[in-house]
């Protein structure tokens, strides 16, 4: 009898952070999704690491990735709940609380109290030296409201309670510190700053401006002095100018062949992540935003990180394509080319790549976020492969080191 053993061998986790909606029911800090996390650094300046949450894992309503959730969501209430979201800064860790696993819970009276709630779900955040920048997906139909019973998250329930405990004598937060913002459902771009009020002292981040956005699917976004780009699904990018920061207004879109995920801008130029279409390069100092360029990395094209003239471009498998990293050369905007891909594959043979999800580059290191399933096509894994970018020439070596985030995913925990 042949017996085979496989053993997964990569760096632990040493912390996991959590937001606690109140001073006692810190479990409930994981039954929400942390979606983006951002922290501004200059030479002179380090501020507070932001993150944003929701209710519903962004990967649900994400269109085009090949995730299978219908038939296996019938019976469950994963389809049945709110859709909310926040931002968060979660530097307020009490190192007293939490567990032998490395489990961090955060908790302040005067952050959570300040706390502000949305409708729809945040994806992506980034942080200014001033300014955080949100976009927000609107709420998607996952369920029929009309025959289905809704619940409210008991995180989204126990900050409610924390936010209206600083109410003052009316239904909404004008006098206090915290809000709810549960009425407009459609995706928003959101601007946050720090602002000094009661109880507030310009600790949180609260919202400044927001302005409605044409298409329900809202991902990466980026800004150049006063204009913010968002990558808005089949709406493309939208072009939005943020000089009065309180009423910010469009001024124009791009529209790329491709499903719009994400957006970097460098110089006069934005290089667009647009699914199949690839990398799409844009004139953004040109008022009719023409398209220039474009470069076919094979695969779902997902989520970008730039780096001077080189664009780190991830690959989701979809319907069936590439799972890997690209590399573009982008010293001349107008012919971008891939010089370097990275296949990544699960290192046993019972699991199947959904793709490179998410990449973030540092010093010759690459962190990129790999998602495998099963036979059954249902979640198996999530990993951060950290790849060795200085020594990818040499083809004999396995450049990749593995960081487990799920080693036992499911359909309600399974992304990273």
């Amino acid at each position: 009898m042949n017996q085979e053993t496989f053993y997964e061998v990569g760096l632990p986790i040493s912390e996991r952070r959590f937001i606690s909606p109140d001073e006692t029911s810190f479990e409930l800090g994981k039954d929400v999704y942390y979606n983006s996390v951002q922290q501004y650094r200059s030479l002179d300046r380090e501020n507070a690491m932001v993150a944003a949450w929701s209710s519903v894992d962004p990967m649900r309503i994400e269109l085009g990735l090949g995730q299978n959730f219908q038939a296996q969501d019938e019976d469950s209430n994963l389809n049945r709940t709110y859709q909310r979201t926040g931002i968060f800064i979660l530097d307020a860790v009490d190192e007293t609380e939490g567990t032998q696993d490395g489990d961090r819970f955060v908790y302040s009276a005067l952050l959570n109290g300040a706390a502000e709630i949305f409708s729809g779900t945040i994806g992506e955040i980034v942080a200014d030296e001033n300014l955080v920048l949100a976009a927000k997906s609107g709420v998607v139909e996952l369920a029929d409201r009309q025959t289905d019973q809704f619940v409210e998250a008991g995180f989204v329930t126990g900050l409610q309670a924390e936010i209206q405990r600083d109410w003052i004598n009316g239904p909404n937060g004008n006098e206090g510190s915290g809000e709810l913002y549960l009425e407009n459902e459609s995706a928003e771009l959101l601007l946050f700053s720090n602002q000094n009020g009661d109880n507030q002292f310009g600790l949180p981040f609260l919202k400044l401006g927001r302005i409605d956005l044409p298409y329900p699917d809202t991902y990466g976004l980026a800004r150049k002095d006063d204009l913010v780009l968002v990558a808005n699904g089949h709406g493309g990018i939208q072009v939005i100018d943020i000089s009065n920061l309180r009423s910010p207004y469009h001024v124009g879109y791009i529209k790329p062949d491709g499903f719009a995920r994400d957006v970097k801008i460098k110089g006069r130029f934005a290089y667009i992540a647009a699914s199949h279409q690839g990398v799409v390069v844009a004139d953004v100092s040109d008022p009719a935003l023409p398209i220039v360029a474009y470069a076919d990395t094979l695969g779902v094209a997902n989520r970008l990180y730039l780096l001077g003239d080189r664009l780190f471009v991830t690959d989701m498998a979809g319907d069936g394509g590439s799972s890997r990293l690209n590399i573009l050369d982008i010293s001349d905007p107008f012919n971008p080319e891939v010089t370097k891909t990275v296949e990544l594959h699960p290192a046993r043979p019972d699991l199947v790549s959904d793709g490179v999800y998410d990449v973030h580059v540092s010093g010759n290191l690459a962190y990129v976020t790999v998602h495998y399933s099963d036979q059954e096509d249902l979640p198996a894994q999530s990993v951060v492969e950290i790849i060795d970018l200085a020594r990818l020439e040499q083809v004999d070596l396995d450049v990749t080191l593995p960081a487990m985030i799920h080693r036992q995913a499911s359909l309600v925990v399974f992304a990273s």
